[in-house]
């Protein structure tokens, strides 16, 4: 005991969040027609180590523990997300364009539990990629433009504007911050997000960074629920006739 307070193990003051905290790392919501399930969360698994980055919609997954969790350090954490920014930053400057099929996420949940077997169905690649995004630790946004007030002008593009300090609102300002709380579970177009991630750190140009994720795991004693109304943000998307076949993620882990 230290300065008259307990030691939080001889308490039991704050067990609920001690128990709770773990159950959101490792899993994802999974889509079913009339009621969605939640991801087996599975230790063992080769990708229970990994995260998953996403910039401009691209999906990546970068190794960040050791194979008993044990964090690896923050250089090497840092130069493999590095690596996936310049990486992203190549390919559009190669006139590549990402599928967006995060935005299906954000779709009503029996239109994405269809969409979800179609993918599915379409490749083996698809499944073992939908597994493995099931089984990360979390999804890391990286978000490349920053969330301006709903009286500013959106900027989008991997050039816009928004590189003069002029267009955006002063960070830490009533403006940024309100943006920022509003936005960052529902960002523009419901792009760069994967609904179903519990959790999610989004991270802004301007340096803000902010967390959301599915709830489902700690608010939920069962795998299995009625239908809730979903993420947040409705957004309808259409799903195309003719998709990826292969929505394979690359890997930084040098």
């Amino acid at each position: 005991m230290v300065n008259q307070h307990p030691d939080p193990d001889t308490t039991r003051t704050g067990v609920w969040l001690l128990t709770n905290t773990e159950k959101i790392f490792n899993t994802c919501r999974l889509p079913k027609a009339g009621a969605d399930v939640l991801a087996t969360r599975n230790p063992a698994s080769e990708h229970a180590q990994d995260v998953m980055p996403m910039l401009h919609d691209f999906m990546y997954t970068v190794r960040v523990c050791e194979d008993d969790r044990t964090p690896l350090p923050v250089q090497i954490i840092e130069d493999r997300i590095r690596a996936v920014v310049l990486d992203v930053v190549k390919r559009i400057e190669a006139g590549e364009r990402a599928v967006p099929v995060g935005v299906l996420t954000s779709d009503n949940r029996d239109r994405w539990a269809e969409n979800h077997q179609h993918l599915l169905s379409l490749s083996p690649a698809n499944a073992s990629t939908f597994h493995a995004i099931n089984e990360y630790i979390m999804a890391l946004s990286l978000d490349h433009y920053t969330a301006m007030p709903s009286h500013y002008p959106t900027l989008t593009s991997l050039s816009s504007s928004q590189s003069s300090h002029t267009s955006v609102p002063t960070l830490d300002s009533d403006a940024e911050v309100h943006a920022h709380l509003h936005k960052t579970r529902s960002p523009p177009g419901a792009r760069n997000r994967w609904f179903d991630k519990s959790p999610t750190i989004s991270l802004e140009r301007n340096t803000r960074a902010g967390a959301m994720g599915e709830h489902a795991p700690i608010h939920m004693r069962s795998a299995l629920w009625r239908k809730a109304p979903g993420p947040q943000l409705r957004f309808f998307y259409p799903f195309p006739s003719t998709f990826y076949t292969d929505l394979s993620i690359p890997s930084y882990s040098p």
